[in-house]
């Protein structure tokens, strides 16, 4: 989601622009691009900008007007690895945390990434024990997200969340239950 109302008030459109137009002899890159690219980089959906003039026509200076918004508003990613247990009650959803503030965006990614795939394999341990034993399973998913962040002055003009892992225990569990039946 792009906030467009935040975005005309600190000017960062405009300092962009300018910062393009200072690179360039001539530059065709109008607010209007670089809004459809910050819109896409909040959506996921580049489909206008893959069919704008400054795409198709400048792409050398599309390419410069990227690496400008990257240097103007650069990304803030965050990672979450959340699990939800089953209960009688209703399902409850925790969090694992990981402090790693001294790693860089890879490397955070990488220790979430194999969090993810060694949880999983002690939460689908544990699920089979639980119905060896006769009772419900303990664990019903595992998820892991990226949320990308920009912001400008300590203001989120945009934001984006992507799951990167998602494995349903349960469902899991069912496709087990039917091979061996």
């Amino acid at each position: 989601m792009l906030n467009k109302q935040l975005l005309s008030k600190t000017g960062l459109i405009d300092s962009i622009l300018a910062k393009i137009q200072q690179k360039r002899q001539h530059s065709y890159t109008t607010k209007v691009d670089i809004i459809r690219i910050l819109e896409a980089k909040t959506t996921n959906n580049w489909t206008e900008v893959y069919s704008s003039k400054i795409y198709n026509l400048h792409s050398g200076e599309f390419c410069e007007l990227l690496s400008v918004i990257n240097e103007q508003l650069p990304p803030k990613r965050t990672y979450r690895l959340f699990y939800t247990l089953y209960s009688e009650g209703g399902s409850i959803n925790h969090f694992i945390n990981i402090n790693g503030y001294w790693l860089s965006h890879g490397e955070l990614r990488n220790v979430y990434q194999i969090a993810f795939k060694e949880n999983l394999q002690q939460m689908q341990k544990i699920n089979k024990e639980y119905i060896q034993d006769g009772l419900k399973p303990m664990y019903c998913n595992l998820t892991l997200t990226e949320t990308t962040e920009w912001s400008i002055r300590g203001h989120i003009i945009g934001n984006k969340t992507d799951i990167l892992e998602y494995e349903n225990l349960i469902a899991a569990i069912l496709k087990e239950v039917e091979k061996v039946v």
